[in-house]
């Protein structure tokens, strides 16, 4: 993974499935040329012949003849179809899949790939057939078509697992996991990666346990999380040191680098860069690896201010691009340079600028060609040549607006192959339901048709029967007309005997209701009669206060009387709880619902809410209590507050429903 043009790190992936699978396809296509794929039973002439044959399109491939490579894997093809070798067959398709892959025929490819994976399934080669959908995937991966790759990749990992193949699972686990991490789903990806890990630790197989750590390092980055990230790099680079495996190991120093880099410590940044160089300048079989460092490298130098080891970094990467034939690698080498002397206001930036701009426009290197576009404006600018200025800046633009829309388009794409796939699966789930209903009214026509050739013999038996006993018929028939008329009297009894019980239940039902109707209207005129008395209580109390003020001894003393038995009178705890005795008589367990709701509600709560369930209005309510109206709804705000209730819900609709 890496980020592009001017001012770009490269990163080592060594878990990303393009590089390592591009690698793999061909390998497997020369041992499956080489006839190392497993054969059936055949004649000692048609092995002499197909090995032969296949040591022919070894060397084909080798040699990049690709029409001589597929005339002989046709030769191969006429020979296992001949002797029904359906596994060879399918390696044949296989074959014919990859060399249209590389001759850019991309029809040709999806369709030999698509025959190749259905032989290998025919005939039980699920790990090749895993294989061959991952190619397909990996295609649509390049093609930004995610959600066809992601069920290839599924398909392959159903098919590793039938197989048991647990080094094919961990590879594909790696795969969608990086899928889902370019699609934007490190939660995702990371689960994936450590499935991959735990499955590569018990099969203590160091090399895809350092890169199930590399993949999950890459997550931890995108999510800032630098201390973690290197902690699971060290972990890799032990495992590739352990393995012995120093181009992984040399990829893994790399990571740590852009890791440091990114964290502005440039010193430890170039120790690990210049780490990695050494072990792949040792090996001398990774120029691209190389080309990474050496850019690297660079990049230090000119965020250090250091424009001259810069500029030695960026030549050599240009140097061993060229080398290498690496068009990419020069063209990105070549705006590097350009960006750099346009700094420094050195003339030789156009020249580099507009052999980049050509390149990269060859091979369709859009964000390359933006890249220099900008460059160029700025360098026209900058020595005032406004109409050129102007041209590059409007190109820029273009192309901005361009790139805009083609990842739009894409994302549109996505999204409708998305719709198409969810569309295909609930017609996929129509037609099984469609085949399951005809599958059962196709059982149930065959069961109806049993019962009805039953009947009819049972049917053609009893006529035999009452043809050869006439007699017999006609009594049997005289005693079932009677049992008819005992059974329709004896239904007619029972409806009878079952209006009456609905007409016993309704006047139940009724009387019941009755009851209930008298007991709250009991419980509501005791109330109010307890109201009335409280009242009366009160007005009393206060006559006698007012006695009590007098100057004579014997009506104080009389007043004071009057208050005692008053005060006993209101004895308002002990009516509460009366009234609470004849309340639960009618709602059963009312108060223990509300207390299991709010346990802090008080004697003065249970008693507003006991009238609201009885529908008085606040003024009866205050009557009650003895409170202004206005403390009436300042106690139901409180009480709304303590039941937690909503806006829509009001309490009269609360306490109703307990």
């Amino acid at each position: 993974m890496y980020r592009f043009f001017g001012n770009f790190l490269w990163k080592d992936n060594s878990g990303s499935f393009r590089c390592k699978l591009t690698c793999f396809l061909w390998v497997w296509l020369l041992f499956a040329a080489a006839g190392y794929t497993s054969l059936p039973a055949q004649s000692s002439a048609d092995s002499l012949r197909i090995a032969e044959l296949s040591k022919n399109l070894a060397g084909f491939v080798k040699t990049n003849q690709l029409d001589a490579a597929r005339l002989t894997v046709d030769s191969i093809l006429e020979i296992a179809r001949d002797k029904h070798m359906h596994q060879k067959m399918a390696d044949c398709y296989n074959n014919y899949s990859l060399i249209e892959r590389k001759r850019g025929n991309e029809d040709g490819f999806l369709e030999n790939s698509a025959k190749a994976a259905d032989l290998y399934l025919a005939a039980g080669a699920f790990p090749e057939a895993a294989k061959s959908l991952s190619i397909r995937a990996q295609w649509y991966v390049d093609q930004k078509n995610y959600p066809l790759a992601h069920d290839l990749f599924s398909k392959s990992l159903e098919l590793r697992e039938k197989a048991g193949d647990t080094a094919g699972i961990i590879n594909n686990l790696i795969n969608i996991g990086n899928l889902n991490y370019i699609e934007g789903n490190p939660d995702e990806a990371s689960n994936y990666f450590y499935r991959a890990l735990r499955l590569a630790n018990n099969l203590n197989n160091n090399n895809l346990s350092g890169i199930a750590l590399m993949n999950l390092s890459n997550v931890l980055v995108q999510q800032k999380n630098y201390v973690k990230a290197i902690e699971y790099l060290g972990q890799s680079l032990e495992y590739h040191q352990k393995d012995g495996n120093r181009k992984e190991e040399a990829n893994v120093l790399n990571n740590i680098g852009i890791i440091y880099f990114e964290t502005g410590d440039y010193k430890k940044a170039r120790e690990f860069f210049l780490r990695s160089l050494a072990i792949k300048e040792e090996l001398k079989t990774d120029p691209a690896g190389l080309i990474k460092i050496y850019n690297n490298l660079g990049l230090i130098a000119k965020e250090e201010n250091n424009p001259g080891l810069a500029e030695e970094y960026y030549t050599s990467t240009l140097r061993i691009s060229r080398q290498a034939g690496d068009k990419s690698g020069e063209a990105v080498a070549l705006n590097n340079l350009g960006s750099l002397k346009l700094l420094q206001n050195d003339p030789d930036a156009l020249p580099l600028l507009l052999q980049s701009i050509e390149l990269s426009q060859t091979l369709g290197l859009k964000k390359l060609t933006l890249a220099n576009y900008d460059n160029l404006q700025k360098h026209y600018s900058a020595e005032k040549r406004w109409k050129e200025a102007f041209e590059y800046l409007m190109k820029y633009r273009a192309l901005s607006d361009s790139i805009f829309n083609e990842e739009s388009a894409a994302k549109i794409i996505e999204l409708q192959t998305l719709y198409d796939t969810e569309m295909k699966e609930k017609e996929n789930v129509i037609l099984r339901e469609r085949q399951r209903v005809q599958l059962l009214r196709n059982r149930l026509l065959t069961l109806v048709t049993i019962i009805f050739a039953i009947m009819a013999g049972s049917f053609f038996f009893m006529f035999r029967l009452k043809k050869q006993s006439l007699s017999k018929s006609r009594l049997l028939f005289s005693k079932e007309k009677e049992l008819a008329q005992i059974k329709l009297k004896a239904s007619e009894e029972s409806n009878q005997n079952l209006q009456k019980m609905l007409f016993a239940e309704e006047e139940i039902k009724k009387l019941q209701a009755i009851t209930l109707e008298q007991k709250k209207q009991e419980l509501v005129s005791a109330a109010m009669l307890l109201a009335n008395k409280n009242e009366a209580f009160e007005r009393l109390k206060k006559m006698a206060e007012e006695i009590k003020t007098d100057e004579k001894v014997d009506s104080a003393a009389k007043a004071k009387e009057i208050v005692s038995e008053i005060d006993r009178q209101t004895d308002f705890e002990n009516q509460w709880d009366q009234f609470k005795i004849h309340f639960e008589s009618l709602h059963h367990h009312f108060f223990d619902r509300l207390k299991s709701k709010c346990p802090t509600l008080t004697n003065y709560d249970l008693q507003i809410c006991a009238y609201i369930k009885l529908n008085l209005s606040t003024k009866e309510i205050s009557r009650l209590m003895n409170i202004a109206p206005e403390s009436v709804n300042t106690q139901r705000y409180r009480l709304r507050k303590k039941f937690d209730l909503q806006t829509e819900v009001t309490l009269d609709d609360f306490l109703h429903s307990m």
